[in-house]
Order: C-alpha cells, then sequence, then structure tokens
C-alpha cells in the first residue's frame, strides 16, 4: 500500500497539471504541489479546510466569480462522465478544468478527479494566429505569400 500511495504521488508531481482527487464526501484525499501553485492556495488549507472554503477561495480569484459554481455542480455529476469547463481569473490566466468520476470495478463511485491547465499562452498564440490570418483577409489591397524554400517558390496564401 506505500508502494502504490508513493507511485501515485510521485505520478502527481511530475505532471504539469494541477491534480486534485476529492472522494464522494466532497474531502480532499490527495493533490499535487501544482494545484496549489495555480489558485495560490497552502497545503494546509486542503489539509484542514472544508472543500466550501477552498471554493471560496478559488471564487476570489475569478473574473466572473459565478464561473466557480460549473466546477461545483460537477461534484454531483454521475459517475462514468467526465466534464470540462474554462476558469478566467482576474490576473489575466484561463485555466481549463478538466473531471472525471473515480469509479470502481464494481460500479462504486468513491469521488472525482479534477486537473486543471493554465491554458493562456495557448489561448494567446491562438488569438495572433487569428489575428494574422484575418488581417490579410481584410486588408483594402492584394496580398500574397510565397514558399521560396519551396521549388518554384510556389504562392501559399492570396487574399481576395
Amino acid at each position: 500500500m506505500e508502494f502504490r500511495r508513493s507511485l501515485l504521488k510521485a505520478q502527481q508531481e511530475a505532471m504539469p497539471d494541477g491534480v486534485a482527487v476529492i472522494d464522494s464526501d466532497s474531502e480532499f484525499v490527495s493533490y499535487n504541489d501544482r494545484f496549489c501553485e495555480l489558485f495560490d492556495l497552502s497545503p494546509t488549507v486542503l489539509e484542514s479546510a472544508t472543500i466550501d472554503a477552498v471554493f471560496e477561495s478559488i471564487r476570489t480569484q475569478l473574473a466572473d466569480e459565478t464561473s466557480i459554481e460549473d466546477v461545483i455542480d460537477q461534484l454531483e455529476v454521475a459517475s462514468g462522465t467526465t466534464e470540462t469547463s474554462e476558469l478566467r481569473l482576474r490576473d489575466g490566466r484561463i485555466f481549463e478544468w478538466y473531471t472525471t468520476s473515480v469509479d470502481g470495478d464494481g460500479g462504486p463511485t468513491f469521488g472525482r478527479l479534477w486537473l486543471v491547465r493554465d491554458i493562456t499562452d495557448r489561448r494567446e498564440r491562438q488569438r495572433e494566429l487569428e489575428l494574422r490570418h484575418r488581417a490579410p483577409e481584410e486588408a483594402p489591397i492584394g496580398i500574397t505569400i510565397s514558399d521560396p524554400s519551396r521549388e518554384d517558390n510556389p504562392l501559399i496564401a492570396v487574399n481576395e
């Protein structure tokens, strides 16, 4: 049992995402340091506070404090389900929140696994790519782009 616990902790700490496991009584039974870092939570808070207190701490960091309601609702979602939502923080960060039920082989649900990923950089790159794509399309002049690294320098983009 000690080996399994140690292995689980090592796996959680090796992940770049925040990880938390909440049991069927809504108690935090496992989490990694990244989960604490993402939400600026002290491990003692996760070990001693109620889940409501943890959510309240997270709620104060959100751009839209009601967006945590989707995450809270996921605690009640039926076993065998997976849910995702997005949280935007006041400091500009964007988190993708993923949750799935932790089900036993015989059917009992033991709780939920949560993964939290900071997707701020990915969203910024998406926005930049969309802007770069949209700018030539909206330009009042003709624009062509060729690829000089390919044979015959073919055109790879042309606006209307």
